[in-house]
């Protein structure tokens, strides 16, 4: 990397823009990175900003980068916006969504205690929950799932590859999350965020808000969205919806709900997603133990996958703990339910085999 002087040449703005916010403490980096694709060179622009940074040891909490950027292209400048927001916008809190609230509320009723002793059981795990939550940015976040995983492995199985053991614990849980993330999702997105636009003298919008009460649940002090009982109205919803671009959503999910075949199918699917996403995991672990390229927009591709996976692994340890069973016992039972689980949806289409209550 080479810092260039610019040579006293102009900014490439447009007319009426601000060039410089006027804040001294504010300093713009303008970054040229010849033969790079279209959509890695934001990536790659910032990579050399942070490498700039890291060699120069600033000093911690100072050149902090920012977001926003302007992307030019052969020196045509492709951005719409000036620069955008220095800050990523923060996630809208909503009571109904606070899990660890309904969890503690939850755990009087599993008979479940947090005393000294699970404390100190758990404080690894919680160190590694907090580290992979922390990670700042893609690779760390992989990493940092990797280690939670071998760190569940060893204490479930004594040993063996983290992948393997991933593969044998985790993946028909993962592919029975998918296969209800997708029913909530446009479940949800049919009740709550959308309309069909139907008057209210319309049968078929009375049939909506009968739906809609149906679904919402309350249990104080949140108001929860009921999944199980969503899978049973998805044709319905499929039927207001007719003419509506969720139709076709609403009408896959329908038809993959109606039969065992159906049903294991997109199970199966959701499998062979997670064997390609756990391989792509393992390659760059190994990359990047062997000192090989480990680059940004292949852990981006994977970093939700790694981060769900490795929370995961971490919560099913810490719930065994909490709930005073050993940790390989314990994992064994989740194992064996969830392919107990896969079992009934194969032979007998038992939907209710897709959703896990904890009471």
């Amino acid at each position: 990397m080479e810092v260039l002087d610019p040579q006293g040449d102009p900014p490439l703005l447009r007319a009426g823009e601000v060039e410089w916010e006027h804040d001294w403490n504010m300093v713009y980096a303008r970054v040229e990175v010849p033969d790079t694709e279209i959509h890695a060179a934001m990536a790659k622009a910032r990579t050399l900003v942070e490498a700039l940074k890291a060699v120069h040891h600033a000093t911690k909490g100072s050149w902090r980068i920012l977001n926003g950027s302007i992307l030019f292209i052969d020196g045509q400048r492709v951005s719409r916006l000036s620069w955008g927001p220095k800050e990523d916008i923060p996630d809208h809190f909503e009571p109904r969504n606070d899990w660890m609230g309904q969890d503690i509320e939850r755990m009087s009723v599993r008979d479940q205690t947090l005393d000294s002793a699970s404390v100190a059981d758990l404080q690894e795990a919680i160190t590694l929950s907090a580290a992979l939550k922390d990670a700042a940015s893609p690779q760390d976040t992989v990493m940092a799932a990797v280690r939670a995983l071998e760190y569940v492995n060893v204490r479930a199985t004594g040993g063996g590859h983290w992948a393997d053991f991933s593969v044998d614990y985790f993946k028909k849980a993962q592919a029975r999350v998918k296969v209800t993330e997708a029913i909530a999702g446009y479940a949800r997105a049919a009740v709550e965020f959308f309309s069909p636009a139907l008057p209210a003298s319309d049968p078929l919008h009375r049939e909506l808000v009968e739906i809609q009460t149906s679904l919402s649940v309350f249990q104080w002090p949140h108001q929860l969205f009921n999944t199980r009982a969503a899978a049973d109205h998805i044709p319905a919803l499929k039927r207001i919806y007719v003419g509506h671009w969720l139709v076709r959503g609403l009408g896959e999910l329908e038809k993959v709900l109606a039969t065992p075949e159906g049903m294991y199918a997109r199970l199966e699917e959701q499998c062979r997603r997670f064997d390609r996403q756990i391989g792509r995991v393992k390659r760059l672990r190994n990359s990047s133990t062997h000192g090989g390229p480990v680059s940004r927009a292949a852990c981006e591709s994977v970093a939700a996958f790694a981060r769900n996976l490795g929370l995961q692994s971490l919560n099913e340890a810490m719930r065994a703990l909490l709930t005073g069973r050993d940790i390989p016992s314990y994992m064994t039972d989740y194992r064996a339910d969830h392919q107990e689980r896969y079992q009934k949806v194969r032979t007998a289409g038992d939907i209710d085999a897709l959703f896990v209550e904890w009471r």
